[in-house]
């Protein structure tokens, strides 16, 4: 999705690396709109 996984036949690895990914994204866009509205 982001970036192409680099081990062949870590499907699982990657799964779980794409959940982190969108967790740390909405955990980012959220401390992004926390900033804008600090700063």
């Amino acid at each position: 999705m982001m970036a192409p996984p680099r081990s062949p036949g870590g499907l699982g690895r990657v799964r779980t690396a794409a959940r982190r990914g969108h967790r740390v994204e909405k955990l980012a866009r959220e401390a992004g709109k926390g900033y804008r509205l600090c700063s």
